[in-house]
């Protein structure tokens, strides 16, 4: 049975439905971990879990030699349009091993984590991130921050009408997972989606990142990297260095 981020990720429905995300804050976001880590020119980077690649592509345009890898192959052939001499895309499950001690850093970005319902999926994950690292190299892990979801906020419905298709979504949780599931007609046919994330808080990802020879350097809340808050900030941004 196919998992759903292979179906979802993979079907035109989800670039609708995202297509209007806010990418002056990703342009933002990504500014402002330029100025933090104060990237060298010709720096290699991974970015794991690139979808289309537009993050990866802003990276680039910082100076850095990236190289997005995402599951579904149609996000890649339509990345790899874009390719230049330091802009690579490349298919590939973050759960697999991809090289080792190569990339000075390494990005999972916009909750592109936390979809597997296997504990030992999540710590393959956490493996190829650290293994892809050189020594000394950092991983930028951003999630949402579980802690502080509101319950009366992630049980409601919403409707969202684009290019003319009225997409139907409920939020709902239980003590494992997140999910939104999304329904909606097209040309007479009805369609139903579901997307998981795994509740993994603070504690959980300091055992992953132990576990995987990565110490955990700093912990932010929010895009400006403000300090984190548990039951406050909107977002939990781990930064970890290789040991």
């Amino acid at each position: 049975m196919e998992k759903w981020f292979n179906i979802w990720f993979n079907s035109p429905y989800y670039h609708i439905l995202y297509a209007n995300r806010d990418h002056q804050e990703a342009a933002d976001f990504i500014d402002t971990i330029a100025e933090y880590f104060h990237f060298k020119k010709d720096q290699k980077a991974l970015d794991a879990g690139c979808g289309r690649g537009r993050h990866a592509i802003y990276f680039n345009k910082k100076g850095l030699d990236i190289t997005g890898i995402d599951l579904s192959p149609e996000n890649i052939a339509y990345a790899k349009s874009m390719e230049n001499s330091m802009l690579h895309f490349q298919e590939h499950d973050i759960r697999k091993v991809l090289c080792s001690n190569y990339f000075d850093y390494v990005f999972n970005l916009f909750t592109s984590f936390g979809y597997f319902k296997n504990e030992s999926d999540d710590l393959k994950a956490i493996h190829m991130f650290s293994t892809a690292l050189k020594k000394g190299g950092i991983l930028l892990l951003d999630y949402i921050n579980v802690a502080a979801f509101n319950s009366e906020n992630v049980n409601e419905t919403e409707t969202k009408t684009i290019q003319g298709i009225d997409f139907q979504i409920q939020k709902s949780y239980n003590a494992n997972f997140l999910y939104k599931t999304i329904k909606f007609n097209d040309k007479g046919q009805a369609f139903e989606f579901q997307e998981e994330v795994k509740i993994i808080h603070l504690a959980k990802f300091k055992e992953y990142l132990s576990a995987q020879n990565l110490e955990l350097i700093e912990v932010f809340g929010d895009y400006q990297l403000s300090p984190y808050l548990e039951n406050s900030s909107p977002r939990l941004i781990l930064i970890a260095r290789k040991k």
